[in-house]
């Protein structure tokens, strides 16, 4: 018993020593026209002061200029303008615009490392397309939104198993996430109990 609290002690300094959840999320509201597309892009100021990171409208727009793009047939269409937006004081907003030259072909929003100092940034699009609404999860390893292909209805069990595994993927990479299931695991009485425990931190989070 006093090993295990013992080792419950040592965890809880190991969690404390790292970012309480040290990703970066930031978020886009596009809408598609014909020709192109506008996208407001935000991000939480706490987000930007728990990592350390610069809190002005200027280094948003660095950001989003070497982050964001918008393809039509796998070519990305130029900036036309970048705006700041008006925004609570708790947020930093850009309105991008985007020109493509031609009718768009297969549009795509690509997202890379937006503030991607940190080791996981997340990213989350909405999209409206042809008055269909479409939301994304963008990551360092699927940093792409393939709008026409979203339009299509995907089944529910791909959903299902596309979301699992990215909770499964996003626990692991964290290691508060790890040392937290631990000290569940540690805690609980029995197998049953350590498995409803388990079960439970990872539908919630």
């Amino acid at each position: 018993m006093n090993a295990r609290l013992l080792l419950l002690f040592a965890l809880t300094l190991v969690v404390q020593g790292v970012h309480a959840d040290w990703q970066t999320r930031s978020w886009s509201r596009w809408d598609i026209g014909a020709q192109g597309a506008e996208a407001v892009i935000g991000i939480d100021r706490i987000e930007l002061e728990r990592l350390g990171l610069v809190d002005d409208q200027a280094s948003l727009g660095k950001q989003v200029d070497r982050s964001v793009a918008f393809l039509s047939a796998g070519v990305a269409c130029p900036v036309t303008a970048v705006e700041p937006q008006a925004a609570p004081s708790t947020l930093l907003m850009l309105r991008v615009a985007f020109r493509c030259s031609a009718p768009l072909q297969s549009p795509q929003i690509r997202v890379r490392l937006l503030f991607g100092s940190t080791g996981q940034p997340l990213h989350y699009a909405s999209v409206i397309h042809a008055d269909v609404r479409s939301d994304a999860l963008l990551t360092r390893g699927a940093d792409t939104f393939d709008i026409a292909e979203a339009a299509t209805q995907r089944r529910g069990t791909e959903v299902l198993r596309d979301y699992l595994y990215l909770g499964f993927v996003h626990i692991l990479e964290g290691l508060d996430h790890v040392a937290f299931l631990l000290c569940l695991l540690l805690a609980a009485p029995g197998l049953t109990q350590r498995l409803w425990l388990v079960t439970g931190f990872t539908l919630g989070h």
